[in-house]
């Protein structure tokens, strides 16, 4: 706040932003509202502005404005992950699962080591009482970190979920496999 009155226009932004983002950070949630508001009214595409103003309305709980400012945006660049991540976000917050996990199924399509859109999927998942789900994307959150037994446990969790879709227990049964796999050529290596 110092700063503020002894910088330039391109500082001052910066400054407000991080004012802002600190005083999201010490839960002064309408404060740190105010001093985005106008930048974001400015720069209105700018990711970072669009980034907290999600964290703030959820923080709020007032997600459906998350939703309500992401959505066009979201709908230019669909690809864009994070404008997917913080859409799926605030629908998970408005209990609306389904976009939420259809936009981050999309997108781990396109990047399948994106850690925190398989957070948010199991999140959504979760929420959503889809178990055997929740299940298999635990399990690949844990071979992201390369702890396959932890894996294979998930996924035998899920496989005892499905009734009678033999094919997708052959599915689970293939990525199983796969876990093993992984784990044993891991141990060669680590030898």
């Amino acid at each position: 706040q110092n700063r503020l009155s002894n910088s330039n226009t391109v500082e001052q932004k910066a400054l407000k932003y991080g004012l802002a983002m600190s005083l999201f950070e010490s839960e002064q949630y309408s404060a740190s509202k105010e001093i985005l508001d106008p930048l974001l009214s400015q720069d209105p595409e700018n990711l970072f502005y669009l980034d907290l103003m999600t964290d703030i309305y959820i923080k709020l709980e007032t997600p459906r404005k998350a939703i309500n400012l992401l959505s066009p945006h979201w709908s230019h660049r669909p690809q864009n992950q994070v404008l997917t991540l913080n859409l799926a976000n605030a629908y998970i917050s408005a209990l609306n699962y389904e976009p939420a996990i259809e936009m981050l199924r999309d997108l781990l399509l396109l990047d399948n080591q994106n850690f925190l859109a398989y957070q948010l999927l199991h999140d959504a998942y979760e929420r959503n009482q889809q178990k055997k789900d929740a299940h298999m994307v635990q399990a690949e959150i844990y071979a992201l970190i390369s702890a396959y037994p932890l894996a294979i446990d998930e996924l035998q969790f899920a496989y005892n979920q499905v009734k009678s879709d033999a094919i997708e227990k052959q599915r689970i049964k293939g990525r199983i496999s796969q876990f093993r796999e992984a784990e044993a050529a891991m141990m060669r290596t680590s030898i």
